[in-house]
């Protein structure tokens, strides 16, 4: 909807500052619901939502269809399932069951075959679900691996950090809900400020200090003991908070204007099916070391997700912001 670089960038930290607000509510509606009403709420919930955000889709959205309409792949759709779900399976169970135990090393196979088939497919489809020479650009290529550590770190956050409130300090559901108050609310300040920021300066510079931000929050949580001050987890809240709040916009809007008009649409799919990808990473990973018994190392991965984030945004963004919202020879119009 936003074609214009400036424009499209504060929108975008609207956005995020939605997605923030968003990321507030659900801790404390999900421990309030599980206190009153039981866990399956959780997912219940979800039905009311789903009908109102069609319902507003289809009254207040204009339509921004494509002059050249996509067929469905269902091929590539099909391999992507087989790749991630047993990918995922097998890291999950590995510790557990055994990382040379039979189906831990079928499902790793399976997905790692799917996922070879998945990139050669593709290649060679007119119309891929995912085309795979988008990320021959840097640009995009950072900016979807951006994605995917940075929700690796936050699944993997709210995974660690609602064990260690509830199991280690025996807080209830709702009180870890509000705790965690700092880490989203921020959140909510930060990222409409960031797509201001990105729009003047570029991604450059928020995506440098997302890296610092998320890299110094998860070390501060990791020598946290079950005794430890709030003042001290709430200083590791705000990190992360602020963190993600200068993540978000500039990786969307990196994405969509790295690419041709045509394809912002296939751009910001990416950018958002990275996220999720990172979702379930984060939580496999994770929660695949708090089996091992070892929730201090997840804290030291997510550190280091940070740090690639740093590294990253160093390496693939340009000091120039009109190189970000202007690729070189593209063109623009309002059809895509």
């Amino acid at each position: 909807m936003f074609v214009e670089p400036r424009e499209r960038a504060r929108a975008i930290g609207v956005w995020a500052a939605v997605f923030g607000a968003s990321a507030a509510a659900g801790p404390v509606a999900g421990g309030l619901l599980i206190g009153t009403l039981g866990w399956r709420w959780v997912f219940w919930v979800n039905l009311p939502i789903v009908a109102a955000a069609y319902g507003l889709s289809a009254a207040v959205m204009p339509e921004t269809r494509s002059p050249d309409p996509r067929r469905l792949d269902g091929v590539g759709q099909v391999l992507v399932v087989a790749a991630l779900a047993p990918l995922t399976y097998a890291i999950i169970e590995g510790p557990s069951a055994g990382w040379g135990s039979p189906g831990v090393v079928l499902s790793g196979t399976v997905g790692a075959v799917a996922l070879a088939a998945f990139i050669a497919v593709e290649r060679r489809r007119a119309q891929p679900l995912l085309d795979v020479r988008l990320f021959a650009n840097p640009r995009f290529a950072g900016a979807v691996g951006i994605a995917v550590l940075a929700f690796m770190i936050l699944s993997g956050f709210l995974f660690l950090n609602t064990l260690y409130l509830q199991d280690a300090r025996g807080d209830a559901p709702v009180t870890a809900g509000l705790l965690v108050l700092p880490a989203t609310a921020v959140i909510v300040v930060v990222s409409p400020l960031t797509g201001r920021l990105v729009a003047r300066r570029g991604p450059r510079i928020p995506l440098t200090a997302a890296g610092i931000a998320l890299t110094a929050g998860p070390l501060v949580l990791v020598h946290a003991a079950a005794t430890a001050p709030y003042c001290q987890l709430a200083v590791g809240y705000l990190l992360l908070g602020i963190g993600f709040g200068l993540v978000n916009p500039p990786i969307t809007n990196i994405a969509v204007a790295a690419m041709p008009a045509a394809r912002a649409g296939v751009a910001s799919a990416v950018a958002t099916s990275s996220r999720q990808i990172g979702n379930v990473l984060g939580v496999a990973v994770v929660g695949s070391l708090v089996t091992l018994d070892h929730p201090h190392v997840g804290w030291y991965l997510l550190a280091g997700c940070g740090a690639a984030i740093l590294t990253t945004a160093l390496a693939t963004t340009p000091r120039n912001t009109l190189q970000v919202q202007q690729p070189a020879g593209a063109a623009r119009s309002p059809a895509g």
